[in-house]
């Protein structure tokens, strides 16, 4: 007898919020039905990159987790049978790496994780914490770029003409890219 294939679904934050609230949590008990139909190989679940980073922030700001407790806890989802994980090794290092470094937020640890493991290892950022990881440089160096404010007339409150001005002020502002001199590299082009 043939087994019927699962259904597949790309899971939501608030799904796994549910199963890792508290009994009590209004998403709980759904959430928990679905799990045990995981289990039971009718449903799998893809849990994507943006979702993970959606649940670092949930699980540190909403459930009061401690940053290894995120990193841990989902490194442990991440291997749960019936999901289905895109990127389960660049999403392992981004938690590592967001659960070692307190001042690496979890998409900059996920940029980290990924130019480490796919290359290159260069990433442009003003970020300093991306810059103190081992392995990677950064462009341009966050310690010696000095950006001054820009001031934006169209910004301006007090300029009665501003509507009527305001080709002026946007001349060459969304202009073709085949004007421009910088050219992603061939093998980063669709």
């Amino acid at each position: 007898m043939a087994t019927k294939a699962p259904d597949v679904a790309y899971v939501d934050t608030n799904v796994l919020v549910g199963l890792f609230a508290a009994p009590d949590h209004a998403l709980h008990d759904r959430a928990l039905d679905l799990f045990r139909r995981v289990a039971d190989g009718d449903v799998a679940l893809i849990l994507t990159s943006v979702i993970t980073a959606e649940l670092c922030f949930v699980g540190n700001r909403v459930l009061g987790w401690s940053r290894p407790k995120v990193a841990d806890t989902l490194s442990r989802l991440l291997e749960a049978d019936g999901l289905i994980v895109p990127e389960a090794a660049s999403l392992h290092l981004a938690l590592d790496l967001y659960g070692r470094h307190r001042r690496l937020a979890f998409p900059d640890a996920y940029l980290a994780a990924r130019a480490l493991r796919d290359g290159p290892t260069v990433i442009a950022t003003f970020d300093r914490a991306i810059g103190s990881l081992p392995g990677i440089r950064v462009l341009p160096r966050a310690e010696t770029h000095r950006v001054a404010e820009p001031k934006v007339p169209l910004f301006e409150s007090r300029s009665v003409d501003l509507a009527a001005r305001e080709d002026e002020h946007m001349e060459g502002f969304g202009e073709s890219s085949s004007t421009l001199a910088v050219r992603a590299p061939a093998a980063a082009q669709v």
